[in-house]
């Protein structure tokens, strides 16, 4: 007699993008999220949450249970050691031409408690004023731009893949299985995938995180937007249940749907709620390590706007800037920290933002926080400012609420369903009116709204949701493709 586990129902997620590379954005901080509560979760639900990993028609499990597999252990033990080493020589060259003691002599102690042209906070927590990069940090910056030149994520991403497939025992697909595809899926090749989980019997559940490169294609370059769109025409066609990560979004989609022509049920549609906790991260500021030029907490507590999002055309990072220049002509010391990495069409942006007269000194630019540094920037911050011209979800929004910050975001639908009552909304056409209405609050002629009884879901909640509805999906009849495609030939 089979084991109540060998019978259990089991749901594949696929995480193949998140497993493999080192994205930070909101689509791989959900991936993640889901896959590491919903192993907490499976015993609770009778069923087996397998994270998987994707090549054609092959699958190997990952685990992502918040502690990851040794071989990722030693790579990122390896990788710490390799930078540990980088930023020693940085001090060493800094050093050496400002005529400071060596790190690692006799004078090592007062290098780390004097101040130095490498760390622009002196000895007594507050920041030099006029702060330039050094050249310990041009060597860092140098060294970092020849990795990417030399290791680009391209051929990482398949060594990861490569490394999973001769590590890891392949998972075979079988009936009784739910296979969803939580990730990016449009950056791999899914339709064999598919197709072999409908030659099982096995319902095929999709994600969709937003339609941004069909709704809003000027976002995006034409590569990605024939690669999504693609993925998207696909997997309408052959996917038997979808589930937005807003009502919004499903709701779009379901409008995307039905504009092709396609017939399918509002029953096989459905949205759930994101979670708004980050977890694993350090809650005392003081423990966290921060790369030079980054400010002292101690400093700055509570006194600065944060925005959150990676620096790409549609977060919208120009309106920010100009909202802030001219917040600056008048409150020149107000600081504001863009915590981002850069991503596409945005070397403009990004140029502005590195070169900026306010750069470490009221503008503090945090391209690479992880998660502990970007709890940290939560907690501390005054407000979040979003100026998001369009979002599936809009993350931050409940990230902040999380953390009891005041969040100012743009006036759209999905910040409107996201934030609701406890959100203060500005207009995009106008970084006057937003200037004005910061000046205000800094002049103490106003007060934020609150965002205190704001509803947080945290991700076990998100993940107890989310897993739910596709169990409940799975109790209706998964879509007949062939049948599907020979009525629309006839």
């Amino acid at each position: 007699m089979k084991s109540d586990l060998a019978i259990r129902r089991r749901i594949l997620l696929d995480v193949t993008i998140s497993a493999t590379t080192d994205l930070q954005s909101g689509i791989q901080r959900v991936v993640r999220n889901i896959a590491r509560e919903s192993e907490a979760l499976s015993k609770e639900l009778n069923v087996d949450c397998v994270p998987i990993v994707c090549h054609g028609e092959t699958m190997w499990p990952v685990g992502f249970d918040g502690r990851r597999p040794w071989d990722q252990r030693f790579a990122n033990w390896l990788f710490a050691c390799w930078m540990g080493l980088h930023r020693w020589i940085a001090r060493c060259l800094d050093a050496s031409l400002h005529g400071t003691p060596d790190p690692g002599t006799d004078g090592d102690q007062q290098v780390n408690n004097s101040p130095s042209a490498s760390d622009p906070i002196s000895a007594q927590g507050s920041l030099q004023p006029n702060h330039r990069i050094t050249s310990g940090e041009k060597y860092l910056l140098f060294l970092s731009r020849l990795r990417k030149l030399l290791l680009p994520k391209t051929p990482i991403r398949w060594i990861k893949g490569i490394w999973i497939r001769l590590t890891r025992k392949q998972l075979k697909i079988r009936q009784g299985d739910i296979l969803v595809l939580l990730d990016a899926s449009w950056n791999i090749p899914v339709a064999a995938l598919i197709d072999q989980a409908k030659s099982n019997g096995v319902p095929v559940v999709t994600v969709i995180y937003d339609l941004i490169p069909v709704r809003h294609p000027r976002f995006h370059n034409e590569a990605l937007r024939t690669v999504f769109t693609g993925w998207l025409n696909l997997v309408a066609e052959k996917s038997d249940f979808f589930i937005g990560i807003s009502r919004t979004v499903k709701n779009d989609l379901m409008d995307y749907v039905s504009q092709s022509g396609r017939a399918i049920k509002k029953s096989r549609f459905e949205s759930f709620q994101l979670g708004a906790d980050i977890v694993s991260a350090a809650s005392n500021p003081a423990q966290i390590q921060w790369p030079a030029p980054f400010p002292n907490f101690e400093k700055l507590l509570s006194s600065y706007y944060l925005s959150v999002g990676t620096i790409e055309p549609r977060k919208n990072h120009t309106f920010l800037l100009d909202t802030f220049d001219l917040l600056w002509k008048t409150h020149p010391h107000v600081p504001l920290f863009i915590a981002g990495k850069p991503g596409w069409l945005c070397k403009d942006i990004e140029a502005r933002i590195r070169n900026h007269p306010q750069l470490n000194q009221s503008l503090f630019f945090f391209d690479d926080a992880n998660d502990q540094q970007l709890r940290s920037l939560y907690k501390n911050a005054k407000a979040l400012i979003f100026p998001s011209i369009v979002e599936g979800f809009g993350l931050p929004i409940v990230e902040a609420f999380h953390h009891g910050i005041p969040v100012l975001a743009s006036d759209t639908p999905i910040h409107r369903e996201v934030g609701g009552v406890h959100c203060e909304f500005f207009d995009l056409n106008n970084p006057h009116a937003l200037a004005q209405k910061l000046t205000d609050i800094e002049d103490q002629n106003r007060q934020f709204i609150s965002s205190k009884g704001a509803p947080v879901t945290h991700w076990n909640e998100s993940c107890r949701e989310f897993l739910s509805k596709i169990i409940s999906f799975s109790q209706l009849q998964p879509t007949d493709v062939t049948t599907n495609n020979k009525k629309r030939a006839a």
